[in-house]
């Protein structure tokens, strides 16, 4: 039996739109909204027609993910065997979204994970104080930022933008009762999450809190690989254009890009398709992805250098777009003279 039926009963069975709405709501603000739109190329779009029935999340009764953990899944996404001087560990991309079926790993993932003895990851999203934790890190960040904006919105461009993100709301099923004092950014980025639910995909399935859940479950040990302040710094990323950055992202909104490119990303990583999840990364901003990828890929391919040579039988999972491409923790981790034969997808 796949090892997720715990987790997803554990994690998922629980979630309506309304308490997903509000949590997701004091998750962010405006700025690191911003740059984590960036990460995925501007999700969002105007989901729903008039008139089309809003899709509800999968049937996550204990029946229903029995028959799911019963049923045999393929492998998704890109694991690396890594090894050096006999000793060898896995390396794992993850996303933070995904399909329910997703949280229930193939063969070879599946085995990868019983066999290691820990878990790390950028950060534990399962730690209730992260949220708290994040806000805080991120409004110091986000300080020494606002004064390098040279157009910032006025009360009267907010307003206006507030009406367009509204309006994409309504077409989304989520009411203004529900998003009530919400602020701009937190209120975009509910529409990002809820973008392609159509296609089965809610950040509610992200497959790094699937794999974080699974192990604690079989109470194995896990390593934080960043601290709360690093990540914050990292997502801390300002347009000094503000009014045409939003002028230009709620235009993609509207037109569907967003949504259309939050599926195609998903769709590659379920298929380890490498060449298309790095064309997220060559669309980036050259400053953007300094920050939030190579920068940050330098430190993680050393603390994991460190992790496999001190603990034994680690597995690592990390965003999947710091394992592709030039520079990557996959390319860094190369240069250390570590062995890395990609295990999914296998051919």
């Amino acid at each position: 039996m796949p090892p997720f039926t715990l987790t997803t009963l554990k994690n998922m069975s629980q979630h309506k739109y309304k308490t997903e709405t509000r949590r997701f709501a004091n998750l962010c603000n405006l700025y690191v909204f911003i740059c984590l739109t960036a990460i995925f190329m501007s999700f969002a779009g105007a989901a729903f027609a008039d008139g089309q029935a809003c899709p509800s999340l999968p049937a996550t009764d204990q029946a229903s993910l029995q028959k799911l953990a019963r049923s045999r899944h393929a492998d998704r996404g890109v694991l690396w065997e890594v090894s050096k001087n006999g000793h060898s560990a896995y390396l794992y991309g993850v996303i933070h979204l995904g399909r329910l079926d997703w949280d229930f790993p193939g063969p070879i993932v599946s085995q990868s994970l019983i066999q290691s003895k820990l878990l790390a990851v950028e950060l534990d999203t399962d730690n209730p104080t992260l949220a708290a934790r994040m806000a805080a890190a991120t409004q110091a960040a986000t300080q020494a930022l606002i004064q390098n904006v040279s157009n910032p919105l006025s009360i009267s461009d907010e307003e206006q933008f507030a009406h367009r993100v509204d309006k994409l709301l309504e077409a989304a099923c989520i009411s203004q009762e529900q998003v009530a004092g919400v602020s701009l950014g937190s209120r975009t980025e509910i529409l990002d999450f809820l973008s392609a639910r159509d296609q089965g995909i809610f950040h509610d399935f992200a497959i790094d809190q699937a794999v974080i859940a699974y192990m604690k479950v079989k109470g194995k040990p896990l390593v934080e690989l960043e601290s709360v302040e690093e990540q914050a710094t990292a997502l801390a990323y300002m347009p000094r254009d503000l009014k045409a950055y939003w002028e230009g992202l709620l235009e993609r909104f509207e037109s569907g890009k967003v949504r259309q490119a939050q599926i195609e990303f998903a769709s590659a990583w379920e298929a380890g398709d490498i060449k298309t999840l790095q064309v997220s990364i060559d669309r980036m901003e050259k400053d953007l992805k300094k920050q939030l990828l190579d920068d940050r890929n330098e430190k993680l391919a050393r603390r994991i250098d460190q992790l496999y040579r001190t603990r034994d039988g680690a597995f690592v999972a990390i965003g999947v777009l710091h394992l592709v491409g030039d520079g990557s923790v996959v390319e860094r981790l190369g240069a250390m003279g570590y062995t890395l034969r990609k295990v999914v997808p296998a051919k």
